[in-house]
């Protein structure tokens, strides 16, 4: 991001090329990978904010991954107060209804980084449907549903 600017918007086109077979594009996400030096507390509402563990701590033999790969134990992590929690990014999901801001902040600089939603009229799994939203990484994530489209269709519904 450019210095002394205060925020961007991002969107997509997309183009079906003449001759290009068709296809349903249901789900689109932009992420974002904020530095791990600077960026280590989260929040997604009021009472779900935190600090998070590292990158690291997720590997071994910081790490022991659970019944799938999302799902880590910490063994050993570089914050010792977060010893035997498990991390799983879909701990971090929320419904649609309720995800209006979620970020991450830094202490040094104090700069946030955030996700805001102005609207849900993008969406179209309804108001309860899941999504998520940042996890270890740190990563945040928009993501966005679109309508059933497919073939010449030139710009995406959401």
């Amino acid at each position: 991001m450019l210095r002394g600017t205060s925020g961007f918007y991002t969107y997509a086109i997309y183009k079906h090329l003449q001759g290009w077979p068709d296809f349903d594009l249901l789900e689109t996400r932009v992420a974002s990978k904020l530095r791990k030096d600077k960026f280590q507390y989260m929040a997604m509402a009021d009472n779900r904010q935190r600090k998070m563990p590292m990158p690291d701590d997720r590997k071994s033999p910081r790490g022991q991954m659970l019944a799938y790969p999302e799902a880590v134990l910490l063994i050993n992590p570089i914050d010792p107060n977060m010893k035997r929690e498990v991390d799983d990014k879909y701990q971090y999901s929320c419904n649609d209804e309720e995800n209006k801001v979620h970020g991450w902040t830094c202490t040094d600089p104090l700069i946030g980084f955030w996700q805001i939603t102005p609207s849900d009229e993008f969406r179209t799994g309804g108001p309860v449907k899941q999504n998520l939203t940042s996890h270890v990484g740190p990563t945040m994530l928009a993501m966005f549903q679109s309508e059933h489209y497919s073939g010449d269709d030139l710009v995406p519904k959401f």
